[in-house]
């Protein structure tokens, strides 16, 4: 590799009493002989938000008007070539009409930017021959192109033959990972290949309107992940992406965005099929661990000043989740991890000091993550969805595929798809499990609250929903939308 290069993957009821081992032992676990899969008791009738027979937390005071300050909520159709934006609050959302059908939709997660009104997505011909990033303005629902993706000698090569896979640099590009805003959303990371054979980092200026490239060699940067004073970028250095069984990565490097420095960090084991970046102990201490094809290693922290590491856990595990402030690494593991470590199947966690990690939740997991607002860790799996709070509280929402607490922690939205969970629809809690409200039976696959606590939105097939309090009765805000693809976007910084 180059001197100058420098590559990164990012990627991706019960109470306990305290987070001591001897509190985590009192974690809701089955009964002996009970299956894990087990039909959970029927809903018993539900009692409405104004029955005052059911100790319940105040409402929310106010009528459903919503927040001057609602941020907006954007979907695409399933043309894919359609956005339908709406600022919350307003009586008629709008569409934006792409020049080119949206390549990534996970484009609307990552290219949201986190202080103010603004999209980054990549559109293009499925093929790779065209990928374009393209900005949009919320507030006066204008596009503009920022720049082409490829140069024209790789768009030329963009067609590979039967049972052939586009050149690697074309898949560094269109990477579900491959643009990422600063945290001061002043600046936009993506992966370009314009220059020689290379897919390198770049960053653009959201005022002055400029790119400015930041990396340059023979192998394929990927995934770029900002620290959060924003003034270093990691990325991983890849020699080939496979064929979705994993990359080959050789080295793990951090650029600087203010001046012209490359770092290397880390080689990650032979094994990496990309490594995993989750979160930060300190502006220069980064979280990360490496993904295989056998399961997750070597999680650990990273300083930038220098090339000590912290190792955490050898692994195997599953699925990993970080808490920066507690410094928690919450972990699964199932079979056949588990017959690899010894370990029960279930939840569990580490602290950065490396003592042995202590189960939460014993049980088959498939998901588990860290949601930053309102400090929760969420995880889902064959027993419900399970909600755990670094200070020790932790609750089991049975049978639900999902669930998640309002950002004022007064309220719990559960809520299921047939086709993975045991219950399907959305249903409204307490914090403590005491079940309030069932909104609908239908299947729904996405749910997120707005930031006031009083409304929240889900999404069941193709249709998007508005649930507000007082009343909780669901308004359909719109039809034709990709599966999971709603967000909301703040409306400014």
């Amino acid at each position: 590799m180059a001197a100058g290069i420098v590559l990164v993957f990012a990627s991706l009821g019960c109470n306990l009493l305290s987070p001591t081992p001897a509190a985590w032992s009192l974690t809701v676990t089955p009964p002996p002989g009970t299956p894990e899969t087990a039909t959970p008791p029927p809903i018993p009738s539900l009692p409405a938000l104004n029955d005052t027979s059911t100790p319940r937390p105040p409402a929310p005071t106010g009528s459903a008007q919503l927040l001057t300050d609602s941020p907006w909520l954007v979907y695409c159709k399933s043309d894919g070539q359609t956005l339908v934006a709406w600022k919350v609050g307003d009586s008629q959302p709008v569409e934006i009409r792409l020049p080119a059908p949206l390549l990534v939709p996970s484009d609307l997660q990552n290219g949201a930017s986190p202080t103010g009104a603004w999209l980054a997505v990549r559109t293009g011909k499925s093929d790779g021959s065209e990928q374009t990033l393209l900005l949009i303005s919320l507030a006066d629902q204008t596009t503009e192109t920022i720049t082409p993706l490829l140069s024209p000698e790789l768009a030329a090569q963009a067609f590979p033959g039967r049972g052939e896979q586009l050149p690697e640099p074309v898949l560094a590009v269109q990477d579900s990972q491959a643009i990422r805003w600063s945290p001061d959303g002043r600046w936009l990371a993506y992966i370009a290949a314009l220059d020689g054979p290379s897919a390198d980092l770049y960053i653009y200026h959201l005022e002055e309107g400029n790119s400015i490239r930041l990396t340059r060699g023979t192998r394929q940067a990927a995934t770029p992940f900002w620290s959060p004073d924003g003034k270093w970028i990691l990325i991983q250095e890849v020699i080939n992406f496979g064929s979705g069984a994993g990359w080959t990565v050789t080295t793990v490097w951090a650029t600087a965005v203010d001046h012209n420095e490359t770092r290397q960090l880390y080689a990650p084991p032979k094994e990496s099929g990309g490594e995993i970046f989750l979160g930060w102990t300190s502006p220069e201490t980064v979280a990360s661990y490496t993904w295989t094809r056998m399961g997750g290693l070597q999680a650990r922290e990273v300083p930038l000043n220098t090339r000590w590491l912290n190792l955490i856990y050898e692994g195997p595990f599953d699925i990993m989740a970080f808490d920066p402030a507690s410094r928690w690494f919450i972990f699964t593991t199932g079979e056949p991890t588990s017959t690899q470590t010894g370990l029960t199947p279930g939840i569990y966690r580490l602290v950065a000091d490396a003592s042995p990690p202590e189960i939460i939740q014993a049980g088959e997991w498939r998901q588990v993550a860290w949601e930053p607002r309102p400090g929760v860790f969420t995880a889902s799996g064959a027993q419900g969805a399970l909600l755990f709070r670094p200070s020790g509280e932790a609750n089991l929402f049975r049978g639900e595929g999902g669930a998640m607490p309002s950002p004022d922690g007064l309220w719990v939205a559960g809520w299921g798809d047939l086709r993975y969970n045991l219950n399907s629809g959305v249903r409204l809690y307490q914090p403590d499990g005491t079940l309030l409200e069932e909104v609908t039976q239908s299947s729904t696959q996405r749910l997120l609250w707005h930031p006031s606590s009083k409304t929240f939105f889900y999404q069941t097939g193709d249709q998007v929903y508005r649930v507000s309090f007082p009343d909780t009765r669901p308004v359909l805000l719109g039809e034709g939308a990709i599966e999971n693809s709603f967000i909301l976007i703040p409306t400014s910084p």
